[in-house]
């Protein structure tokens, strides 16, 4: 008889396999008795030999944990019943249009849908449920949608590989295109004239490390390379400015950064670096008005502000907006047209800072003690500040 508290059952605990295997990587000589049950083919695992010892896993844990299903059901029950079944996001404007995804009662995945500001019936715009049936796996990346309003390109990765696919349709019609780019990461992101879209390209190592541009009907093998990071230890991403004006290449490590832009009008153009990579030096940007706005860390680890000139990008001719300060994080920034907004960490505490024609104001929050964000602002202009708040 087992033990109070302890548990039997008819099946012994399956034990792998100790095999001797032997590989020397960086000038050192590792010992790994259990690599058989690394399958070359993952994310595909064909091998019978290792199936067989994960199936003997499972059927261990299926009778280790059978006298207690009713029990695991009861939890299940109570803690569902405690749950919202239903959920929803607030919706955001973003070019005469409002946004929001909604999850309904019993469904793992979200719908996603947007309606004329001015009023007017949801349009269904992604359907993950529907994206998500007969897969094994599903996971959006992400989506954009086209200028003028007609073509969405989203990204979905089906097998858990972290390897995304962008598919395309036509909203006008619902009609699928044949565009398919495979080995992708992150969102797809529309251009300027709506026919085309930027995206980044994964290596067989799985690294970001190629920007490439698509134009909609085109042979993804004819697609340009915008930039390729030949840096191992950098990946490479892409954004648009808050202006949409335009597109911004980022590629770093954890420590180093450094940053590309090229107009949304045309994204074939030579990427302009903004400034060179150099050790530990971080920076980022965005775009309001006749300005960029850079926030680095080239004169002090808490960072500050400086503004410059679209026609003028040289480091050179950098104008301090924000000083730096040993009491002060500048977290990060988003300049509207009419407005810069500034998000600071002072003496440890949250803080959004509002700059309009040269005067600071401090949004006052009810709390002592929060956490503060900033929400979905996606037009260039606001007369509303969306932020996130959060408190005990």
């Amino acid at each position: 008889m087992a033990r109070s508290g302890r548990l039997s059952t008819p099946l012994p605990a399956p034990r792998a396999a100790s095999r001797k295997h032997r590989i020397k990587r960086h000038g050192r000589v590792l010992d790994d008795p259990y690599h058989w049950l690394r399958d070359v083919s993952y994310p595909q695992v064909e091998n019978e030999e290792i199936l067989d010892y994960l199936r003997a896993e499972n059927d261990y844990f299926a009778a280790l944990m059978a006298p207690h299903s009713a029990l695991v059901e009861t939890l299940y029950q109570e803690l569902e019943a405690r749950q919202q079944q239903d959920d929803e996001s607030y919706p955001y404007l973003d070019r005469g249009y409002y946004y929001q995804w909604r999850f309904a009662p019993g469904e793992q995945y979200r719908r996603w849908y947007r309606w004329p500001a001015a009023g007017g019936e949801p349009q269904l715009l992604l359907d993950e449920p529907a994206l998500a049936e007969g897969q094994t796996f599903f996971r959006l990346g992400g989506y954009d949608i086209s200028a003028d309003d007609r073509y969405l390109a989203w990204s979905e990765d089906v097998t858990g590989a972290e390897r995304f696919r962008i598919r395309v349709r036509d909203l006008t019609t619902g009609e699928l295109l044949p565009d398919e780019i495979i080995e992708t990461a992150g969102a797809p992101l529309f251009a300027g004239d709506g026919r085309d879209f930027v995206y980044t390209k994964l290596h067989e190592s799985w690294r970001p490390y190629q920007v490439c541009v698509h134009r909609l009907g085109d042979d993804p093998a004819s697609d340009v390379v915008l930039y390729e990071e030949a840096d191992e230890s950098f990946f490479v991403g892409v954004d648009a400015t808050q202006s949409d004006q335009f597109i911004v290449i980022a590629t770093g490590d954890h420590v180093t950064n450094e940053l590309r832009i090229l107009p949304a009008v045309n994204p074939r153009a030579t990427p302009i670096l903004l400034a060179d990579r150099r050790a530990g030096i971080e920076y980022d940007l965005d775009h309001g008005g006749d300005d960029f706005y850079v926030r680095v860390n080239d004169t002090h680890k808490n960072f500050r502000l400086v503004q410059v000139s679209v026609d003028r990008l040289g480091a050179d001719q950098w104008q301090q907006v924000i000083a730096p300060s040993d009491s002060c994080y500048l977290r990060g920034h988003v300049a509207f047209s009419n407005a810069l907004v500034v998000h600071e960490r002072v003496d440890g505490l949250d803080q959004v800072r509002i700059r309009r024609d040269d005067v600071d104001h401090y949004v006052q929050f009810p709390e002592s003690v929060y956490a503060v964000w900033l929400g979905a602002n996606a037009e260039p202009d606001v007369s509303a500040l969306r932020l996130g708040y959060s408190s005990l």
